[in-house]
C-alpha cells in the first residue's frame, strides 16, 4: 500500500539489513513523507546516510593507492646466452 508508512519502515529496515542502503534510504524517505512525526524514519535515515558515506570513503580509499602508486617498470631482459664453441 503506497500510503502505509509502516510498510515503508519495514521495507527500509529489510533493505538496510541486506546492506542495500540506497534502496533503504528511499523507503525511509517515502515513509517519513507519510508520517513526519515518526522519529524512527529520522533515525534510520541517519544510519543509511552514515553507511552510504562509509561506502563512498571506502571506495575512495581503495582507489587512492592505485591512483597515486608510482608507475612500475618491467625489469630489463637478461642478455642472451653466449654461444657454445
Amino acid at each position: 500500500d503506497a500510503g502505509n508508512a509502516k510498510a515503508y519502515l519495514r521495507k527500509g529496515v529489510a533493505c538496510f539489513n541486506m546492506e542495500e542502503y540506497a534502496t533503504a534510504k528511499v523507503a525511509f524517505e517515502k515513509g517519513r513523507e507519510l508520517d513526519p512525526g515518526n522519529n524512527q524514519f529520522k533515525t534510520w535515515l541517519r544510519k543509511c546516510n552514515a553507511e552510504l558515506e562509509d561506502e563512498m570513503v571506502g571506495d575512495d580509499q581503495a582507489a587512492a593507492p592505485a591512483a597515486h602508486a608510482p608507475a612500475t617498470q618491467a625489469a630489463p631482459a637478461p642478455p642472451p646466452p653466449k654461444p657454445v664453441p
